[in-house]
This record gives structure tokens, C-alpha cells and sequence, in this order.
């Protein structure tokens, strides 16, 4: 049924009414029959992965079912080879699919395919949550996941099974260059920039054992650029991050002397160049195939959008960075431009029914308000556009009981029903 749900994207009536169906119905089968599956785990993965769809703030659950898909895979045992869950008594209702060479072995190497693919699927999904919304990842690598990928690649079910190995190496990856680059202020300018160094080997080095249908694919690009964004990120500019970010003070010390300034603010300036590319690669995209994008692909551009948006308005952490110099890099005029002008054609947003307008509709709108409201920041100074106070939204609203601004532009929207 989650599956069906996606596919009825030009009906939206029916594909709420699917949706909410299958969201009640495996709550009700998992939280009060106790009942776990494989079918049931990978239906809550196609409904996740399509969750733009059903994405509205006010009933968002987006991070409770990816929490119930990975304690399902736990308790199916799926995180472990057969023969360490039949130790543990976990997962034995489970097929099997292929066998140990050795004569000895009672068990089997792997579950069946279809449990691998849930597995790996819920390290993608959670790995990517945690980039953009700074969220603890529940499902944390290990090899077991890149020997379910090679055996995956090997026996090739499906074409798509041989893009499942550099998928997840490219997010291991980009994890741990994440958090080795995010100590800044551990290390001194010669250690980023060695580390920097280092990652850029180690990707160069990945990218070029991949397969050549993956090379050829657009998507991959988009993948590829997402992860080196969030590795040169440095935990600085995520606005999520500023839940645990460290004290200014601490950021300030870590890029107070020149020696250790320069180097950062270069790396932040990798990451402008990435977040820009994410978008260039995303218009490269035709609107017919926008439907087609799932619901992290959309996170992660929003992602991006969001990281040109403060680095071109400016960060009052990092007062050493030049927002004069990323709007001459990168033009997000013309970016937002375009995103408006694509999503009018193809969101259609019922302005008289906004409060119940999923994300996917609403996308048209949102970009209008970054827009208008980095046009408004552009006439400030450096300064005041990054402590800027005003309004988030460029346009007018009907007060609001909310006490503090929220991040997303269009929440105000999502929570009056009324747009202008």
C-alpha cells in the first residue's frame, strides 16, 4: 500500500487517503499487535522515502517511524549475520538465501535479499537525517553492511543492486570526514588542512572504482556532491547545529589567530562551491522527474539551499567570512530564480488549502519567501544580515502566538492557512 501511495502523486486525494491507511495501519499492527516483518519494515521504508508527500510540520512524524523502521531491523536481527542472530535468538522467522562454503557451517552467510536491502536502506535514510537535521544516527556502520552490498552487487536481482556498495561507502565516508573535520578546534590550520587533504585523496580514489553506469548517472552526482557539503560543513553552518553548537567563545577561539583562521574559512569555501553544485546539478533535473525524487533528495537540496542562504547572508559566529566574496562566487539570485520559476510550473500549491499542503506542493512557495527575504538582507550590511531580527518571511502574515522564528519559511504558512 506505501508503494501504491507513491505512485498516485497525480491524485492527491487518494494519495492521502492511501497514505494515512497505511500509517495507521502499521502503527496499530507494530505498536499494539507487537508485530514485526519484513514486508511491514519495508513498506515503512517506502513510505519514508516518499514522505514529502505527506510531510506537513504540524503532524510531522518523519523521525518517530524512521526510529520504529531501525528498532524493527534490530529486532529482526537484520544488523547481524544469521548465525549471530540465531545465537541471539533474533530474526529466525527470517529466510535465508545463501550458504556458507565451508562444510561445517549450520548457518547461513546472509539473510535473503530483501532483508539486505532493508537494512541498507535504513543506514542511508538515517545516515542522511542526521546530515540534515543534526539527528543521532541509529543505524552506525559496520563492515557486515559493505559484505550485503558486495554479495548484493554480485548477485544482481535488480540493476540498481550494483550502486548499493558505492552508496554506502560514499556515506560511511562522508561521515567519518565529517567528524574528523568538525574538531576545529582541536586541531591547528596545518591539521585541517591535512585532513582536508586526505579526504579529498580518499574521495578521488572512490570515485574512480566506481561502476560506469553510476558514473554516467545524474543522481550520482548529486549524491556525490551532498556528501563533500556536509564533510566541509564542520558542523558551522547547519542551522540544526546550533542546539549543541559550541560556545562563541570557543568558535571565536578556534578562528581568532590568522594561523588558524584562513584555513577554515577556505574549507567553508569548499563547501559554498559544493552547496552550489548540489543546485546546478538539481536544475539539471527535468520538472518531469521531480515527482520521481524521493523524499532525502529533497532534505538534501533543501539542505544545500539553506547552506548558500547563511553563507551568503553571513554567520554571526564567524565574523572573518566575506559574504561579499560567496555572492560573487556563486550567483543565488539566479538560483532561486529558477527553483521559483520550475516549482510554480509543477507544485501546484491550492493557496486556499495550504494549512493540509504537503511539502512537495508547498515547495513553490517556499523558495518565494527565501527569495524575497534574501533580496530584503542583500541591502544590509554584513553585519546586520547575519544578526538580522526581522521577520524570517518577506511577506506579511496574521500574528503569530509563536515566541521565537522558526527556520523554515513557510511554517508560519503551514500554521495559519493563509499565505501574503
Amino acid at each position: 500500500m506505501a508503494a501504491l501511495a507513491a505512485a498516485t502523486s497525480s491524485d492527491k486525494k487518494l494519495q492521502n487517503t492511501l497514505g494515512e491507511k497505511f500509517r495507521t495501519g502499521a502503527l496499530h499492527t507494530i505498536m499494539v499487535h507487537n508485530e514485526r516483518s519484513l514486508d511491514l519494515l519495508n513498506g515503512m521504508l517506502v513510505y519514508l522515502a516518499w514522505y514529502h508527500f505527506y510531510y506537513i510540520p504540524k503532524k510531522e512524524q518523519f523521525n518517530q517511524l524512521l526510529h520504529i523502521a531501525i528498532g524493527m531491523v534490530g529486532d529482526l536481527g537484520l544488523n547481524l549475520t544469521p548465525g549471530e542472530a540465531m545465537s541471539r535468538k533474533v530474526g529466525l522467522r527470517l529466510t535465508h538465501y545463501r550458504k556458507v562454503s565451508t562444510p561445517s557451517a549450520n548457518h547461513d552467510e546472509f539473510f535473503s535479499r530483501e532483508a539486505r536491502r532493508a537494512y541498507l536502506g535504513c543506514f542511508y535514510l538515517s545516515t542522511l537525517t542526521g546530515w540534515v537535521k543534526m539527528k543521532p544516527n541509529g543505524v552506525q556502520f559496520q563492515i557486515y553492511m559493505v559484505e550485503c552490498a558486495i554479495s548484493l552487487g554480485q548477485e544482481l536481482e535488480h540493476p540498481t543492486d550494483v550502486l548499493l556498495l558505492p552508496l554506502v561507502q560514499l556515506q560511511n565516508m562522508a561521515e567519518v570526514n565529517h567528524r574528523s573535520l568538525s574538531t576545529v578546534d582541536h586541531m591547528n590550520g596545518l591539521d585541517l588542512e591535512m585532513k582536508v587533504q586526505s579526504f579529498q585523496a580518499e574521495f578521488k580514489q572512490w570515485k574512480h572504482s566506481l561502476p560506469l553506469v553510476s558514473q554516467q548517472a545524474n543522481w550520482m552526482d548529486l549524491a556525490c556532491e551532498i556528501a563533500v557539503m556536509h564533510v566541509y560543513e564542520m558542523d558551522l553552518v547547519n542551522v540544526f547545529v546550533s542546539k549543541r553548537r559550541r560556545t562563541t567563545d570557543s568558535l571565536k577561539h578556534s578562528t581568532s589567530s590568522p594561523s588558524t583562521s584562513r584555513i577554515p574559512l577556505e574549507v567553508l569555501f569548499l563547501c559554498l562551491k559544493s552547496a552550489g553544485q548540489v543546485a546546478q546539478n538539481f536544475l539539471y533535473i527535468p520538472t518531469s522527474e521531480y515527482s520521481s525524487l524521493s523524499y532525502m533528495q529533497w532534505s538534501c537540496i533543501i539542505y544545500a539551499i539553506s547552506i548558500i542562504y547563511r553563507l551568503t547572508i553571513g554567520i554571526p559566529q564567524l565574523r572573518d567570512w566575506d559574504v561579499r566574496v560567496a555572492r560573487t562566487t556563486l550567483d543565488f539570485d539566479s538560483i532561486l530564480d529558477t527553483l521559483c520559476s520550475r516549482f510554480d510550473s509543477v507544485s501546484g500549491c491550492d493557496h486556499a488549502a495550504l494549512e493540509n499542503g504537503d511539502l512537495f506542493s508547498m515547495m513553490g512557495s517556499i523558495f518565494e519567501n527565501v527569495k524575497q527575504t534574501y533580496g530584503r538582507l542583500q541591502l544590509l550590511s554584513q553585519d546586520d544580515s547575519a544578526d538580522d531580527t526581522s521577520p524570517v518571511h518577506a511577506t506579511s502574515y496574521v500574528p503569530s502566538t509563536l515566541k521565537y522564528r522558526h527556520p523554515c519559511p513557510a511554517f508560519q504558512t503551514w500554521r495559519t492557512g493563509r499565505l501574503g
